[in-house]
């Protein structure tokens, strides 16, 4: 598994450091309604899928052999406090929110365009029946896939990370090949990532329009598990491991 290109992310998640990049810029530019949860309608033939708990409704993408939900998961059955922070008990939290009341939680904008971000503990919970958590083989086997079947930049290689990212609202990045130059070239696989940010596991919440770090079911030890990541100031679909208080994103994978 690659190391994300920002060497210190675990000190930067660990310390709850915000990060500046050179040459960027923050555009908090809202999605139209079409592109709801980065669904880019353009790009691949969406299949759909209905969560019985809630009715929620997403988005799913064919990879290869693997059938991804192509949009962050949004289950809400609880929702925390960023004060409440845990590796052993189930977190729930919305990119910005400070409350308890689920109804409320879910009217805000965050949470309707990037979903909800879990702690590690609730991650592996939350799919619904008939998905999962995907582990860190099956991330490389999406990864390999799209490295073998051209997805990189300009075709080749293993700079696919605009093949994945959504294919707007991400922050500007003026290098050739970075998910934030010229955003309207992304999301070839049509896995539509969007930059939700993260929690930090203690108390912040950062990188909205810069980042999304996704979950993998694959633990380290008893304190680290595995995540993937994309950046708007990179090329590649980076990976490591980090304290499970951290909330991420899910990304369900079909049995």
């Amino acid at each position: 598994m690659k190391a994300s290109s920002l060497g210190t992310l675990k000190q930067l998640l660990i310390a709850s450091v915000f990060f500046v990049l050179l040459v960027s810029c923050n555009k908090e530019v809202d999605p139209s309604p079409d592109q709801k949860n980065g669904v880019d309608s353009g790009v691949k033939s969406y299949g759909t899928y209905t969560d019985s708990r809630d009715q929620h409704v997403y988005r799913t993408i064919k990879i290869g052999t693997q059938i991804w939900m192509a949009e962050n998961l949004a289950y809400l059955p609880m929702v925390c406090k960023p004060s409440k922070i845990s590796r052993t008990a189930s977190c729930f939290y919305i990119y910005g929110y400070d409350g308890i009341n689920v109804n409320e939680a879910k009217q805000t904008k965050n949470y309707s365009i990037y979903g909800v971000l879990y702690n590690w503990n609730a991650a592996t919970e939350a799919c619904p029946k008939g998905w999962h958590l995907p582990s860190a083989d099956e991330w490389d086997v999406l990864e390999n896939y799209l490295i073998n079947n051209g997805y990189g930049y300009e075709g080749t290689g293993d700079d696919l990370a605009k093949s994945m990212a959504f294919n707007s609202i991400w922050n500007y990045f003026s290098l050739d090949g970075t998910i934030g130059h010229e955003t309207t070239t992304n999301n070839k696989s049509g896995f539509s990532a969007l930059p939700a940010g993260c929690f930090s596991g203690f108390g912040d919440f950062f990188g909205i329009y810069e980042c999304t770090y996704m979950w993998t079911s694959t633990q380290k030890d008893v304190k680290y598990a595995w995540f993937r990541n994309l950046e708007d100031h990179d090329s590649v679909l980076g990976g490591s491991v980090v304290v499970k208080e951290n909330g991420f994103s899910v990304r369900c994978l079909k049995d």
